[in-house]
């Protein structure tokens, strides 16, 4: 077992990263051939994906002697601090420098990124160059380095590490699960698409939420009603829906929110297959309020059809109230920026209906932003017709969604699968 094992997911990155680990395993190999050692490689991305994990295994992987830097002290000191562990790792080589939260090092805005941490850092790597001392970063914020910093020479490789989807959350959920007491009906699959794009951190506490739940309610071990509720908690403010009691006045404002939520899960379904994830409503301050989550496919080729089916989905809540209540709905305000914006890429950026309307020129003339204007305006009605035309052809199922909704406050990937015979 290596010691990336400890790492769920991100397997392309560790591919990479085991690439490094083989010069220190295997030097005299990329010496013969000329190859040097890499100055230094930057992981950035969202706090609590594992960054500092996947440094911490590289270093072990490499099996050779590491100094840590983190921000620990006061800004005269943490310099000194700085020039002592370069000056410690060039005495000691082959050594790695880990600078654990680089983008924490210093407090400078965009306007001044040049502090004096960064330059003292910049000035110990380039003391580093022709010895073998390895320079491994992680950051939060790549944005906020001055650019001086993260060029090739210091950082040669720079890798995004993504908020974990898709197979990689299910593996994460799964990992902390097995970690409970739970009952065979929690699905880890389940969980996993409910919180995609959830970091590491927000999994495991939300698991352990769950937890709470179930033992403060006197249950043996985490069930499925405690897992869904530590979830919902995430997206409303309040206390699981189906706990608050209503009058007629919000039985009628959860029907409304219901055939929105449902008319985006629909039209979901219709066009893109098993992408449902999770369909709710919560209470927010005393508002009723809907959620519907579809999981990412990235897998999808980025194509015109693909953009419009995005923009379809957007349109869904307000079509299914339209044609169910025969009203305009006033809370799809969202969507239809959403929907807007992405009608505007859609023509503009690509040219979806023709060069004529292409906005990608420094300087475009009032004729070309007047049938660009136009164009997204003919585009986005007839998707909305198209839209409008899903929700009629289905509305039995579409009505059928609702009650459920209305009824058991949260849907899942399980029960669009379980409960629905989709044509």
């Amino acid at each position: 077992m290596d010691d990336f094992s400890r790492v769920i997911g991100y397997e392309a990155e560790k591919k990479e990263l085991q690439r490094y680990c083989d010069y220190f395993a295997n030097t005299a190999k990329y010496k013969a051939i000329g190859v040097s050692l890499p100055k230094g490689i930057l992981l950035y991305g969202e706090p609590g994906i594992g960054k500092t994990l996947m440094c911490e295994s590289f270093i072990e992987e490499c099996g050779i002697k590491s100094y840590v830097i983190r921000k620990e002290l006061t800004n005269a000191e943490f310099i000194k601090h700085i020039n002592k562990t370069f000056e410690d790792a060039r005495n000691n080589q082959p050594a790695i420098i880990f600078l654990d939260d680089l983008d924490k090092f210093s407090n400078g805005d965009d306007e001044h990124k040049n502090t004096d941490e960064y330059v003292v850092i910049q000035s110990c790597i380039d003391e580093c160059k022709n010895s073998d001392v390895f320079i491994l970063a992680t950051v939060n914020d790549r944005w906020s380095l001055p650019e001086s910093l993260v060029r090739a020479g210091r950082f040669d490789k720079l890798i995004s590490m993504k908020m974990p989807k898709g197979e990689d959350a299910v593996e994460i959920v799964k990992f902390y699960l097995a970690q409970k007491k739970i009952l065979d009906e929690v699905d880890a699959e389940e969980i996993g698409r409910i919180l995609q794009g959830r970091s590491c951190a927000d999994l495991e506490t939300i698991i352990n939420e769950a937890g709470i739940y179930a033992a403060y309610d006197g249950k043996a071990a985490i069930d499925r009603t405690s897992m869904i509720k530590a979830c919902c908690r995430v997206f409303f403010e309040e206390e699981y829906y189906s706990e608050i009691e209503t009058d007629i006045s919000g039985e009628i404002k959860d029907r409304r929110v219901a055939i929105h939520e449902a008319g985006h899960s629909l039209v979901s379904e219709i066009l893109r297959p098993g992408c449902v994830s999770f369909v709710a409503l919560g209470n927010v301050s005393g508002n009723i309020k809907g959620i519907t989550i579809t999981r990412a496919n990235e897998e999808l080729e980025d194509s015109k059809r693909n953009r419009e089916i995005d923009i379809m989905i957007a349109l869904g809540g307000r079509a299914a109230t339209e044609v169910i209540l025969g009203e305009v709905d006033m809370g799809t305000i969202d969507d239809i920026h959403l929907a807007l914006n992405s009608t505007y890429r859609l023509v503009a950026a690509l040219g979806g209906t023709g060069l004529n309307v292409y906005d990608g020129v420094a300087e475009t003339s009032e004729v070309m932003k007047r049938n660009l204007e136009c164009a997204v305006n003919v585009e986005i009605n007839r998707l909305y017709e198209e839209v409008r035309k899903i929700i009629i052809e289905n509305r039995k199922l579409l009505e059928t969604i609702v009650c459920d909704l209305m009824r058991k406050k949260v849907l899942t990937y399980r029960d669009f699968h379980e409960m629905y015979a989709w044509e």
